[in-house]
Protein backbone atom coordinates (compact mmCIF):
# COMPACT_ATOMS: atom_id res chain seq x y z
CA UNK A 1 0.00 0.00 0.00
CA UNK A 2 1.24 3.49 -0.82
CA UNK A 3 3.65 2.11 -3.44
CA UNK A 4 4.12 3.06 -7.03
CA UNK A 5 2.34 0.04 -8.54
CA UNK A 6 -0.90 -1.90 -8.22
CA UNK A 7 -2.05 -5.35 -9.13
CA UNK A 8 -4.49 -5.32 -12.02
CA UNK A 9 -7.64 -6.92 -10.60
CA UNK A 10 -8.67 -8.40 -13.95
CA UNK A 11 -5.62 -10.52 -14.67
CA UNK A 12 -3.43 -10.30 -11.55
CA UNK A 13 -0.54 -8.69 -13.42
CA UNK A 14 1.57 -5.93 -11.93
CA UNK A 15 0.92 -2.59 -13.66
CA UNK A 16 2.05 0.93 -12.94
CA UNK A 17 -0.68 3.00 -11.32
CA UNK A 18 1.04 6.19 -12.43
CA UNK A 19 1.35 5.89 -16.19
CA UNK A 20 -1.17 6.99 -18.79
CA UNK A 21 -1.46 4.36 -21.54
CA UNK A 22 1.39 4.80 -23.99
CA UNK A 23 0.74 6.27 -27.40
CA UNK A 24 -1.68 8.99 -26.26
CA UNK A 25 -0.43 12.14 -28.06
CA UNK A 26 0.21 15.11 -25.80
CA UNK A 27 0.00 13.12 -22.58
CA UNK A 28 3.61 12.01 -22.26
CA UNK A 29 4.63 12.35 -18.62
CA UNK A 30 1.03 12.59 -17.35
CA UNK A 31 0.37 10.48 -14.26
CA UNK A 32 -2.76 9.07 -12.62
CA UNK A 33 -2.41 8.94 -8.86
CA UNK A 34 -5.24 6.74 -7.60
CA UNK A 35 -6.29 6.80 -3.94
CA UNK A 36 -3.54 9.30 -3.19
CA UNK A 37 -5.26 11.28 -0.43
CA UNK A 38 -6.65 9.81 2.78
CA UNK A 39 -10.37 10.24 3.39
CA UNK A 40 -9.73 12.62 6.31
CA UNK A 41 -7.85 15.04 4.04
CA UNK A 42 -10.61 14.92 1.41
CA UNK A 43 -13.17 15.68 4.13
CA UNK A 44 -11.02 18.63 5.25
CA UNK A 45 -10.96 19.97 1.69
CA UNK A 46 -14.71 19.58 1.41
CA UNK A 47 -15.26 21.56 4.62
CA UNK A 48 -12.97 24.31 3.37
CA UNK A 49 -14.73 24.34 -0.02
CA UNK A 50 -18.12 24.71 1.65
CA UNK A 51 -16.90 27.84 3.43
CA UNK A 52 -15.72 29.59 0.27
CA UNK A 53 -17.78 32.01 -1.79
CA UNK A 54 -18.63 30.64 -5.22
CA UNK A 55 -18.54 32.35 -8.59
CA UNK A 56 -20.44 31.56 -11.79
CA UNK A 57 -18.51 34.27 -13.67
CA UNK A 58 -17.06 32.33 -16.56
CA UNK A 59 -17.62 32.92 -20.25
CA UNK A 60 -17.09 29.30 -21.26
CA UNK A 61 -18.16 27.21 -18.27
CA UNK A 62 -21.46 26.71 -16.48
CA UNK A 63 -20.15 25.61 -13.10
CA UNK A 64 -19.72 27.14 -9.69
CA UNK A 65 -16.06 27.84 -9.00
CA UNK A 66 -14.48 28.53 -5.62
CA UNK A 67 -10.94 29.83 -5.23
CA UNK A 68 -8.45 29.57 -2.39
CA UNK A 69 -4.80 30.41 -1.81
CA UNK A 70 -3.26 28.40 1.03
CA UNK A 71 0.40 27.58 1.56
CA UNK A 72 -0.61 25.20 4.36
CA UNK A 73 -2.86 23.13 2.07
CA UNK A 74 -0.22 23.18 -0.68
CA UNK A 75 2.29 21.69 1.78
CA UNK A 76 -0.23 18.99 2.74
CA UNK A 77 -0.86 18.11 -0.92
CA UNK A 78 2.91 17.89 -1.48
CA UNK A 79 3.31 15.60 1.53
CA UNK A 80 0.98 13.04 -0.10
CA UNK A 81 2.73 12.98 -3.48
CA UNK A 82 5.03 9.98 -3.97
CA UNK A 83 8.61 11.09 -3.29
CA UNK A 84 9.71 9.11 -6.37
CA UNK A 85 8.08 11.74 -8.60
CA UNK A 86 10.55 14.35 -7.38
CA UNK A 87 8.11 17.21 -6.73
CA UNK A 88 9.45 19.84 -4.34
CA UNK A 89 6.70 22.46 -4.57
CA UNK A 90 2.93 22.65 -5.08
CA UNK A 91 1.26 25.93 -6.03
CA UNK A 92 -0.86 27.43 -3.28
CA UNK A 93 -3.70 28.50 -5.61
CA UNK A 94 -6.58 26.03 -5.61
CA UNK A 95 -9.81 26.00 -7.54
CA UNK A 96 -12.83 23.86 -6.77
CA UNK A 97 -15.17 23.38 -9.74
CA UNK A 98 -18.71 22.21 -9.00
CA UNK A 99 -20.31 20.89 -12.16
CA UNK A 100 -24.08 20.50 -12.24
CA UNK A 101 -25.50 16.96 -12.58
CA UNK A 102 -24.86 15.68 -16.09
CA UNK A 103 -22.30 18.43 -16.72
Amino acid sequence: EGGMSDTDEDDGSLTSSLDVPSGVPGLEGVRYLHNLFPEEFLEELDEIRDGLTGSMASSNMYANRRFLRSNELARKVLSYLPKELGYTHVLSDMRFIEYPPGG
